[in-house]
């Protein structure tokens, strides 16, 4: 799920080609980030990775990411928490995929 109002924020305020390099950082070190999770389960800094990552998340606009970060920084989410670094590297993907959407429909003819 992407916040579109406050995506289109950001891209007003950077314009598409830097919103898409701000995008590409972030999926880098996203997935870097839900890596080192997959290592981390059932220790504290599970929490700590979780909620760093939903920070960034919220900043852009990726809402269902956020709260997919919150879930398992809060140990309530649906999917065991094995399951959590592919839960959330679908997620990522799946808010890239709407975010670089938006940017193509924006984009002046």
């Amino acid at each position: 799920m992407l916040n579109t109002i406050k995506f289109h924020e950001l891209l007003r305020e950077l314009g598409a080609g830097e919103c898409r390099a701000v995008i590409a950082v972030f999926a880098e070190e996203a997935q870097e980030t839900i890596t080192q999770l997959g290592g981390a389960i059932g220790t504290p800094a599970a929490a700590q990775l979780c909620h760093g990552l939903r920070g960034a998340a919220e900043a852009l606009g990726f809402d269902g990411l956020a709260r997919l970060c919150l879930l398992h920084e809060d140990g309530k989410s649906t999917p065991p928490p094995e399951a959590a670094p592919d839960a959330l590297g679908d997620c990522l993907q799946d808010s890239i995929r709407l975010a670089e959407a938006e940017i193509d429909r924006r984009r002046p003819a």
